[in-house]
């Protein structure tokens, strides 16, 4: 087997450019468009030998494949080298003393040697430390390996990466190290002390003791021999876990973490450097790239441990036709542009890079419901569907893959059903909403025939349904109704319980395709389904066009009628105000001071309205301009749209605190209390802004006690007041911080908690944080894009139920409000 890293060596050799072969004369012609300074430098070097650094054990790697086939064998140079590998390095290390180096023209080094009419010499050194010396004194015209720190792009340019392998903690089997966290406080290897800072970088709070080492061959080694707790290497070296019998395996990848497989040479050779990424660009995306692909799956067939049977099944390159739900967002849909989308989409995507399997898709799934691709892959017209449930009656026509993702079912209800739902036979005698062809609607009636199913068309008709009182709930993942929510706008619909089954993701394909199966299984086993997840579940934007920059105009301009409005109506209050004063004056000095104060009280609200309004119209009327008088490029367009699109909604939310604020203190709304666990209501609230928080990049935590109380509460209005401390909390907090949502009970009253480790408040400024327009004087500035009425309305809406609401903070630490309710019946 040829090890993929021995691919990206001999890939790199290709670089090389030595001109002993090249003809002389101007008429030669190359595949890319050299400038005439690069033409001439070609035919300059003719006849001198370029030269690619590589180590003792690359050079193993690459050339030993016949000496040991099966597996891999720890190589360092000393006496426990094999007879034949003591000649290789005794035969070498003598052509070198006489200035010859090792000569090995591999067929994708070939290529270059095509192209530019070249010859590539190796030559080998003991270590990479080595290597970086040989390059930099001017021995070594090229080195592969090295990895693209900020101090070596100071003296070297790195030429264009052949592939990236993302970075990779590896355990022993068993191991309790699962994911980042984990390495809190243990020994981990590393071969580069580049690889270590590189971690740190991203996981800046992550405390362990690393261990470094000179060859990566020591570090599985050292691993066995409980040097070290785990090591850190990029997933190009996966088949490093062969070399011994102990079972090693990956425990998890780093997301933004990867090595790139490159070539170095030094600073000053600017016109070879140009030269070859000009040559590596071109072979990427012809010959070489095509080669590249098919050594990766080679590679992958070891990784994946494949049968004969399945590497005979990928070698007829299958094409296999797709089908999904076009409307199953996150996990499976088609967005505006017509392309599929989603968690299930994006493992077929990653099953095809593995594999080499070719997955096409039907342009009119798009126009399709589930049932429609049901009944086709029944009828054999597609191979493979990407998102389907196990159900008895589905076991007959489709053979299921392994779960790649796993989620818990909500039920969904209007947010006026007063309910609490802990389970699925909870909906008997009401109407659940249900797309066809759905798993839901054989498990419901399962569970109880009393369950009434209301038969829809896709999942936006269930979520309508429900909406517009045709049906009571409506039955989904949590992802998929959450992301739904976020990107619709369904305002009147809530978690209001969840059942007792978990829906697991899984694929299917026909029946006698065990061999697919089989090798689907064993990706998905591979992926890393974190990493996939933070890649795919994304809530979609809409396209933006002219029409939508229209309706920001519009959207704009309604808003700012409304704050002029609003404007007007507080001035008018302000000359009332005064008029009431100076007619008082004569009565009482007391009214006077009261008058005046209320006055200051105005003048300050015009003050603030006027302030905030003015910078987000400030930054559309710039944004508006531009585009209008065609002053931005094509590409810079989509920016000053989100840009305005911001500002609009800073607007709009502005404009709806004032108005929130104005009726809750005109005492103009009323409470429509019902009873509600406690406990089941911070629930409902935690999952309604959980994405929120996490999109923020911060760790959300919820704290419930054993024992549940019922409140006698709005829960609209309840639910907007710890939501708004939600977002007070998000907006001061920085990531990697934390936001803890918690439920305290106490004799006759409930404790409400939203405390975060953010900036926190002043103690001067506590007092005051629940005043209109109030902003604290340091932590929490306007700045920060807040109008200074979310806690002023918390306030208003606590009071209405008779309740408190309180701060204590630790300026740098982070802040806590409670909210007090009164048990119901107390």
């Amino acid at each position: 087997m040829k090890r993929l890293f021995a691919t990206m060596l001999l890939i790199c050799l290709l670089g090389l450019t030595g001109s002993t072969a090249m003809a002389a004369d101007a008429s030669q012609n190359y595949p890319i468009e050299l400038t005439n300074e690069e033409r001439v430098y070609l035919e300059s070097v003719q006849g001198r030998t370029f030269t690619l650094g590589v180590t003792f054990q690359d050079i193993f790697d690459v050339f030993l494949d016949g000496l040991t086939p099966k597996r891999e064998v720890q190589i360092v140079r000393d006496e426990s080298l094999s007879k034949e590998q003591q000649k290789i390095v005794e035969d070498t290390m003598g052509e070198e003393s006489q200035g010859k180096f090792l000569d090995f023209t591999p067929a994708e080094m070939q290529l270059f040697e095509r192209d530019l009419g070249i010859d590539i010499a190796l030559k080998p050194a003991i270590n990479m430390d080595n290597l970086e010396r040989g390059l930099m004194e001017g021995s070594i015209d090229f080195v592969l390996g090295l990895v693209d720190s900020k101090e070596r792009k100071e003296y070297l340019t790195f030429l264009p990466s052949f592939v990236e392998f993302p970075f990779a903690c590896y355990a022993l089997e068993g191991s309790r190290v699962q994911q980042v966290y984990d390495l809190y406080d243990l020994r981990i290897g590393f071969r580069f002390r580049a690889d270590y800072e590189e971690v740190l970088d991203q996981y800046p709070e992550l405390k362990f003791k690393p261990i470094f080492y000179d060859e990566k061959t020591k570090l599985p080694e050292a691993l066995i021999n409980r040097e070290i707790d785990a090591y850190i290497l990029d997933t190009g070296n996966y088949t490093l876990i062969d070399i011994t019998n102990t079972p090693i395996s990956v425990a998890f990848t780093f997301n933004d973490l990867s090595y790139g497989y490159s070539l170095a040479l030094r600073k000053e050779e600017a016109m070879l450097a140009s030269i070859m990424k000009k040559e590596i660009e071109y072979q990427l995306d012809h010959e070489l790239g095509e080669m590249i692909q098919q050594q990766y799956r080679e590679y992958n067939a070891n990784v994946l441990k494949l049968t004969e049977a399945e590497k005979n099944y990928l070698a007829g390159r299958p094409k296999i036709r797709v089908g999904f739900i076009s409307d199953y967002m996150p996990i499976e849909y088609v967005d505006e542009d017509g392309e599929p989308q989603g968690l299930g989409l994006e493992y077929i995507k990653e099953i095809s890079e593995l594999t080499g399997i070719q997955f096409v898709y039907d342009p009119e799934t798009k126009h399709k419901t589930w049932i429609q691709v049901l009944e086709d892959f029944r009828a054999g017209e597609l191979d493979l569907l990407t998102c389907v449930t196990v159900t008895e009656e589905r076991k007959s026509w489709m053979r299921f893959t392994r779960p790649y993702s796993g989620h818990t079912i909500s039920i969904v209800g209007n947010t006026k059903n007063p309910n609490v739902l802990s389970r699925a036979s909870d909906m008997e005698g009401q109407v659940v909403a249900v797309p066809v062809g759905y798993w839901m609607n054989d498990y419901l009636q399962n569970v109880s025939d009393k369950i009434q199913i209301l038969s829809v068309k896709d999942q936006a008709e269930a979520f309508r349904s429900v909406e517009t009182g045709r049906a009571d709930y409506v039955v989904v993942e949590i992802p998929v109704f959450s992301y739904q929510q976020a990107y619709y706008g369904y305002d009147r619909l809530k978690i209001i319980g969840e059942v007792e089954k978990n829906s697991l993701m899984q694929m299917a394909v026909q029946p006698d395709q065990a061999v697919l199966a089989s090798i689907i299984d064993k990706c998905i086993e591979t992926i890393d389904q974190g990493r996939l997840e933070d890649r795919a579940m994304l809530i979609p934007k809409a396209k933006r066009n002219d029409v939508f920059f229209y309706g920001i105009i519009v959207i704009m301009a309604l808003a700012l009628v409304g704050s002029l409005f609003l404007t007007y109506r507080s001035f008018y209050g302000v000359v009332v105000a005064k008029d009431e004063a100076e007619q008082a004056w004569k009565e009482a000095e007391k009214e006077r001071k009261k008058a005046v104060k209320a006055n200051e009280e105005k003048n300050r609200m015009l003050m603030h309205i006027s302030h905030d309004l003015r910078t987000p119209l400030t930054t559309i009327r710039g944004s508006t301009e531009a585009l209008q008088e065609d002053l931005l490029e094509e590409d810079e367009k989509p920016e000053f749209y989100q840009l305005i699109t911001q500002k609009v909604d800073t607007l709009d939310r502005m404009v709806g605190d004032i108005m929130n604020l104005s009726k809750l203190q005109a005492k103009r709304v009323h409470l429509n209390p019902d009873l509600y666990f406690a406990k089941q209501f911070l629930s409902s609230v935690h999952f309604g802004t959980m994405i929120l928080v996490e999109k923020a990049g911060l760790e959300y935590e919820i704290q419930l006690p054993e024992e549940d109380v019922l409140i006698h509460v709005d829960g609209f209005l309840l639910e907007k007041a710890i939501t708004n401390l939600i977002h007070n909390a998000i907006k001061f907090t920085k990531s990697p911080g934390k936001i803890i949502l918690r439920l305290l009970v106490q004799m006759d009253s409930v404790i409400f908690q939203v405390e975060d480790t953010g900036a926190g408040i002043p103690a001067q400024d506590i007092p005051f944080v629940f005043e209109e327009f109030f902003k604290a004087s340091r932590s929490r500035s306007s700045n920060e894009g807040g109008s200074g009425l979310g806690l002023a309305i918390v306030k208003e809406i606590v009071d209405l139920h008779e309740g408190s609401v309180s701060a204590k903070s630790d300026l740098g630490k982070g802040t806590t409000i409670s909210v007090q309710i009164k048990k119901a019946g107390s």
